[in-house]
């Protein structure tokens, strides 16, 4: 049974064009993760700040949030990574 493909030269622009995709990717990613990290980092040393008395809070007014939005940000200590939808026409637009 015959098997189509595409030329050779066309899969070599197609794997470079998938390096290419999962590098930038990789890059965004390793960025995310850090600056997740960051955050993270921040927040336990604002909260250690608040609780020893380093920072003063007395005087601070926060506004309301409802139960959907902390159930959100709690739920946003996990990080689920979906991938967007990409056709075919907007994937080798750059080539």
């Amino acid at each position: 049974m015959p098997l189509p493909h595409p030329p050779i030269a066309e899969e070599h622009k197609i794997v470079g064009f998938i390096e290419r995709e999962e590098t930038r990717l990789t890059k965004v990613v390793t960025c995310l993760l850090n600056e997740i990290e960051l955050i993270r980092e921040y927040r336990t040393r604002l909260v250690s700040d608040v609780v020893t008395g380093k920072l003063d809070v007395r005087g601070v007014s926060v506004s309301a949030i409802d139960e959907d939005e902390i159930e959100t940000l709690v739920k946003g200590d996990e990080l689920e990574a979906e991938a967007p939808d990409q056709t075919e026409e907007t994937a080798y637009a750059d080539d």
